[in-house]
């Protein structure tokens, strides 16, 4: 009997900013286009969403992932405003013009961009450019606190809960669903990320959010393919990740992945700023457990504590081959993390009792948002031959 498979939520931001005239904006919403000076690549359409106190998400159309964002508004006259956006370690100054703001809807805008430079300990511009906008009072809002179970059983549900649906395209792939069988795939011949040509994972996010200081479990059941019936060059990679990221000041990944031999559980952090201090961490699946059945991350909201683990299914003990065989499942724990301090722990083939140690320059996570997705790792085009090219990596529901 089929249960429920994945309870995925999503992402994001900042909770508490202060800005003194950011309420003009409370409730509105700017659907922007932008055309970089310096890089004829870097255009694209983004949605700001603005709320009380200087808070606010932009939400990105093109890989349906929210990010948070600190605002500051003013209106120069009744034909200009400047908007100020801050990410933490960037910001972008916007400039915006048109007949009358808020009662003229649309107008065109320039800005700049700066960025932190760690080395100088400054803000100094990185880009320029120009495009148009929209005001709005969409009802669009962040989905927070949005929980929901997909068994990939119902197409129009599936749709509504990950920013791709059945029949849908991103980057030359397709997802493709299987109702009856419970299975949402990922086929087709991935061109690439244009801002990352080594980049071949491809996140598919869910339409919710999740708080930290909630607690709340994710499942999910990936699998690979039988790569011996595929023509694929295992050297490249080839897998499937659940995870949740936390995209601010500072970014911070977690997760589970299977790759074509290898099972386990990863952290990646990347601090305020332009430094290199990024912090990479990982667990493999004890050999004696490579039968596992389904990923699994909780959040223990009493506890400040990230976990991520396997459940593992396997048939009773003494069951004689004449029986139908009965099965018993448990949970085997690769990773924790304190949110709130940054330290954590691994537990993998190679550690038989926990290893505490602290990431560096943490920044603590007491009111923020994840935002969880499943995630596939494909070929690039550039590697391998588009007409023999086929491979696809499944999320299925739990058995």
């Amino acid at each position: 009997m089929n249960k429920s498979c994945l309870i995925l939520a999503l992402m994001f931001f900042s909770c508490v900013i202060h800005a003194q005239t950011a309420t003009a904006l409370d409730g509105q919403t700017l659907d922007l286009f932008h055309q970089s000076d310096t890089d004829p690549q870097d255009q694209g359409d983004e949605k700001f969403i603005f709320m009380a106190d200087g808070t606010g998400a932009s939400y990105d159309s093109d890989d349906g992932e929210w990010e948070s964002v600190k605002y500051e508004f003013e209106e120069i006259d009744n034909l200009n405003s400047k908007l100020v956006l801050n990410w933490g370690g960037e910001y972008a100054e916007i400039s915006l013009a048109s007949q009358n703001i808020f009662t003229t809807s649309t107008g065109s805008l320039t800005y700049k961009y700066f960025e932190f430079n760690s080395t100088t300990d400054e803000y100094s511009i990185t880009d320029t450019g120009t495009g148009n906008f929209t005001w709005s009072t969409t009802t669009l809002t962040p989905p927070i606190n949005r929980f929901f179970e997909d068994d990939f059983s119902n197409v129009a549900a599936t749709s509504e809960n990950f920013f791709l649906g059945n029949g849908e395209t991103y980057r030359g792939l397709t997802a493709v669903q299987d109702p009856e069988k419970g299975e949402y795939t990922i086929k087709g011949l991935y061109t690439g990320d244009p801002d990352d040509s080594n980049h071949r994972w491809v996140d598919i996010s869910a339409n919710s959010l999740l708080p930290l200081n909630r607690s709340w479990i994710i499942d999910a059941d990936p699998y690979i393919p039988d790569i011996t019936t595929q023509n694929i060059d295992t050297t490249h990679g080839f897998g499937s990740r659940l995870k949740i990221e936390w995209d601010g000041d500072a970014y911070m990944e977690i997760g589970l992945e299977t790759k074509i031999y290898d099972v386990g559980a990863y952290l990646y952090f990347d601090p305020p700023g332009d430094n290199d201090s990024t912090f990479y961490e990982y667990a493999r699946i004890p050999a004696e457990f490579s039968g596992f059945k389904n990923f699994r991350i909780k959040n223990d909201a009493d506890d400040y504590e990230l976990s991520c683990s396997i459940v593992v299914r396997e048939p009773l003990w003494g069951a004689s081959p004449e029986e139908e065989t009965e099965f018993f499942e448990y949970e085997v724990e690769l990773f924790r993390i304190y949110w709130e301090e940054g330290s954590y722990a691994t537990k993998s083939s190679y550690d038989y009792y926990w290893n505490w140690r602290q990431i560096p320059d943490w920044k603590s996570l007491g009111d923020q948002y994840v935002q969880p997705s499943m995630a596939f790792q494909l070929p690039n085009q550039s590697e391998y031959d588009q007409e023999t090219n086929t491979e696809s990596v499944v999320f299925k529901n739990l058995e």
